[in-house]
């Protein structure tokens, strides 16, 4: 078949068929490849006239487009955070920040609406949390909000943030992936200890009349709910108190190219949704994390 025939096929594909696609040969790969890239270029244009450079420049400094954009990416159907004009989050290592906020004002037409650094005095400091400064800016396409991490790990406050399960969600030019895809790929989430303490928040109060079921444990789901399991969803990876990472088999992380990116994801971010009881031993002492601690970098004061 033609590959300008595969190409508009792959336009058509949910993100889960096509990771399905990507991996029955090599041609289909570079398919699949194009068609992402495709894809997310398409999205960050709503936000910024030059896409190809900013994803080159969060590559090089391991920076993450996040939370909407990067939910929207992998839900491809879903129109989400448009009604309600969800800026274009960036998650940014410490030493990157400066860079990256240049780049939007000098190279992608931005101006900056507001700076604010993380202190105990700061006005809505709880906002803040999991980065130590926020720059917004605006293009003529629409708001940029940079988030500086107040860990080395870039992808820290991308747990650490996060009001619902379906917006711990990440992709830059080299990689993708999510915390719960067995939730998001069927547009369920789970709050968050920050989501629970903003019961108003009109942001997902928008993704939930767009399509996303938002609830506090998974056994709420009947198709979820495992005989034997009615309390503690950790067989599925999906209890709201269970330690998780990037990397375990409860997530999703994945290379646009593995063929050509020879190195993993570099993340050390543990976290947990929230602290309510599961009915399992999810908040028995870990070595990795207290039970009081939603999320953390492994080895990182």
């Amino acid at each position: 078949m033609p590959t300008s025939v595969l190409l508009e096929i792959a336009t058509v594909l949910n993100f889960r068929s096509l990771l399905h696609l990507r991996a029955v040969s090599r041609a289909l790969l570079d398919v699949v490849t194009v068609e992402l890239r495709r894809s997310l270029c398409k999205l960050l244009q709503q936000f910024v006239p030059y896409p190809q450079l900013l994803l080159a420049l969060l590559d090089r400094v391991q920076a993450y487009v996040a939370d909407t954009v990067a939910t929207r990416f992998l839900l491809r159907e879903w129109k989400g955070g448009q009604e309600a004009g969800d800026p274009l989050t960036l998650y940014v290592p410490p030493s990157a920040y400066d860079e990256v906020v240049d780049h939007l004002c000098d190279s992608q037409s931005a101006t900056t609406l507001s700076n604010t650094c993380s202190t105990p005095d700061t006005i809505d400091y709880f906002e803040l949390v999991g980065i130590s400064a926020e720059a917004s800016l605006h293009t003529p396409y629409g708001i940029i909000s940079v988030c500086r991490s107040d860990r080395s790990d870039a992808l820290y406050p991308c747990a650490a943030r996060a009001r619902a399960s379906h917006l711990i969600a990440y992709t830059n030019g080299k990689f993708f992936g999510c915390g719960y895809p067995l939730l998001t790929f069927r547009h369920y989430s789970l709050l968050t200890t920050h989501g629970t303490e903003h019961p108003e928040d009109p942001i997902l109060a928008e993704h939930e009349r767009s399509g996303i079921s938002i609830r506090l444990f998974s056994r709420q789901w009947p198709e979820l709910r495992s005989k034997g399991h009615d309390r503690c969803a950790a067989d599925k990876w999906c209890c709201p108190a269970q330690l998780r990472t990037f990397h375990d088999p409860g997530s999703l992380s994945a290379r646009f190219t593995p063929h050509r990116t020879n190195s993993p994801l570099q993340s050390r971010v543990k976290w947990r949704l929230d602290t309510r009881p599961c009915g399992g031993t999810c908040l028995a002492d870990d070595p990795l994390i207290p039970a009081f601690v939603l999320a953390d970098v492994a080895d990182e004061d």
